[in-house]
């Protein structure tokens, strides 16, 4: 019987060690998971429309960042980020004022959003005359990219006047449509505009001009065009 006794204390103790390299693969691999976890990020997309320093920019923060035209950061999983619009300074009898946010940012004010997921943020702005009693209204409410027959942007816009009016669609600074010969009446109405075929899914900033220069008021803002080109 004792030799018995002496081959089973082995295969005990190579069950032990098994044992042990299992439970410190467990240990190990939650330890990866928690600094993957720990070391994710989201992507944070913002756009500023109409692009450009002279109408406004955003302030991200973190990481604390201005942003002028369309900008995209790394945020930390988990993390909680304030947007800050700022209007440019007025040039040429025109002053940029905030008109409000698109995407996942609403209201008039900052914006916080918490990085869960990927997150995309337009800040619009309007140039008002610096002159005059009565501010003039110009505002882009709703864009809709419509892709069945003729590919076009239904743009709602709201004005507290009448005139001739152009538009522009831009990606990454690069202005890609222009729309002249246009009018809009007073109080909401609705443009239609034709998607040229050049024109590819993504992200793009709108800017709308009413009015005749140097009294015209301009309004701008991101829209997302799922049509394919053809």
């Amino acid at each position: 019987m004792a030799p018995a006794s002496r081959r089973s204390r082995p295969a005990r103790q190579g069950r032990a060690r098994s044992g042990l390299i299992a439970a410190l693969a467990v240990v190990a691999a939650a330890v990866v998971g928690r600094a993957a976890v720990a070391d994710s990020t989201f992507p944070l997309r913002v756009d500023v429309v109409p692009a450009g320093a002279e109408s406004g920019t955003v302030t991200v923060t973190p990481p604390g960042a201005t942003c002028a035209t369309t900008c995209t950061y790394a945020e930390p999983a988990g993390a909680i980020v304030t947007l800050t619009p700022v209007p440019g300074p007025a040039v040429d009898g025109l002053k940029p004022i905030f008109n409000g946010w698109g995407g996942d940012c609403d209201g008039e004010g900052d914006c916080e959003l918490t990085m869960d997921r990927a997150h995309a943020a337009s800040a619009g702005f309007v140039l008002v005359p610096t002159r005059g009693r009565v501010p003039r209204q110009l505002s882009i409410r709703r864009i809709v990219a419509v892709c069945k027959g003729t590919r076009r942007l239904v743009v709602t816009v709201h004005t507290s006047f009448a005139g001739p009016a152009s538009a522009r669609l831009t990606r990454r600074g690069h202005s890609l449509a222009r729309w002249n010969g246009l009018h809009v009446r007073r109080g909401t109405g609705v443009l239609r505009l034709a998607l040229p075929r050049r024109v590819v899914p993504g992200w793009y900033g709108l800017a709308l001009r009413v009015g005749v220069l140097p009294d015209a008021l301009a309004a701008g803002r991101a829209v997302h065009v799922a049509c394919g080109s053809r």
